[in-house]
């Protein structure tokens, strides 16, 4: 993804902000859980529970995938319960929008594997760090930050939610890889994301998914 087109995706992410509960499921959820209010962006998503893999204390997180109809770009997002015990909020500054620092485009900031059948598979991406509003209700709250990427349905790195839409057991997050003191580690399971996210990809890429 060109530096341009992610500049761009943050501004984008910068205009919505408003408040809703967490959603946190052991299996994939649909969102929004509600339509979508008057002002509100008519996004489209997933969502799931995830495990924390190397912190002293467990902390409940979840995994969100959304996108804006026919955009053709999803965003990926990591919701972390108090965030700020693992790593102070001032890190994160050069990761947030409308006009973040060198450090957004490094590329290799968030890793997520896949794991099937004892096949590992590996994706990189730069990271952001956006308000909750840029995901459907349902899926956030007003004062949680996630830890974020955007996807290009038709793009190499998108080739991840095409393998995910085929079938896994499960995928690792890595977050920060040489950067943070402690990368950030986050484990999701398959599930039923096969079903769920089909409805997404007809919603936000309908191209993509019937090309497959």
């Amino acid at each position: 993804m060109t530096n341009n087109c992610w500049s761009s995706i943050f501004r984008v992410f910068a205009i919505l902000v408003v408040s809703y509960t967490i959603v946190v499921a052991q299996s994939w959820q649909k969102i929004p859980t509600d339509p979508p209010g008057k002002n509100e962006p008519n996004l489209r998503g997933v969502v799931i529970a995830g495990q924390m893999l190397n912190t002293a204390k467990p902390l409940e997180t979840s995994v969100v995938i959304s996108g804006a109809n026919r955009a053709g770009i999803y965003t990926l997002g990591i919701w972390i319960h108090e965030l700020s015990s693992l790593m102070p909020e001032k890190s994160l500054w050069p990761y947030m929008g409308p006009d973040p620092g060198k450090e957004a485009f490094n590329h290799k900031m968030i890793e997520i594997c896949l794991s099937k059948g004892g096949i590992q598979q590996k994706w990189n991406f730069p990271m952001g760090v956006i308000s909750g509003g840029n995901f459907p209700k349902g899926a956030w709250s007003k004062k949680d930050l996630f830890l974020s990427t955007g996807i290009k349905g038709n793009s190499k790195e998108g080739s991840l939610l095409k393998k995910m839409s085929s079938g896994f057991d499960f995928a690792t997050i890595t977050i920060g890889r040489g950067v943070f003191v402690s990368p950030i580690e986050v484990r999701f399971q398959c599930g039923n994301f096969e079903d769920l996210f089909k409805d997404v990809r007809e919603f936000v890429d309908p191209g993509s998914f019937k090309a497959q």
